[in-house]
């Protein structure tokens, strides 16, 4: 991708930010997850307490792709403010907080995303799991 389609996405997701983080305090104790990949779920309903236990988060926003008007059906039981929004909003949010280094307190679930990271290629790599990839790449839990 082109540096300046680069630049208008991260505006537009300039715009989904402060969208969806009006009146949100953004400050440390606020921790947001954005669902990438659908294929880390699982794993991440699975280890959000022991990320709890561990950052000890104030608030936590679950971000994933899905309807926007149908957030509390979201299916995933967890203690956390969940939003749906579309996917290339999502994207266009992953671009902006990249390219602006905007929060360190967003964590994006995916192996592959954002650009240049590479999780898959350590999957059986001396014994390493896709689960050690995730609780340890990923979510930052030992």
């Amino acid at each position: 991708m082109n540096t300046i389609m680069g630049m208008c996405r991260a505006l537009s997701g300039a715009w989904i930010y402060r969208r969806l983080f009006e009146g949100v305090n953004m400050d440390e104790g606020t921790h947001v997850f954005v669902l990438v990949d659908r294929e880390c779920e699982e794993y991440f309903v699975k280890y959000i307490s022991a990320y709890r236990a561990k950052y000890h988060p104030e608030k936590i926003i679950y971000l994933k792709e899905g309807n926007e008007e149908k957030a509390a059906e979201s299916g995933v039981d967890i203690d956390a403010d969940i939003i749906n929004i579309k996917r290339n909003n999502l994207l266009n949010l992953m671009y902006y907080v990249v390219l602006f280094g905007r929060d360190i307190n967003i964590r994006f679930l995916s192996y592959e995303k954002p650009f240049g990271r590479n999780g898959k290629a350590l999957i059986g790599v001396k014994g390493i799991r896709e689960e050690d990839v995730f609780s340890i790449g990923i979510m930052g839990i030992n």
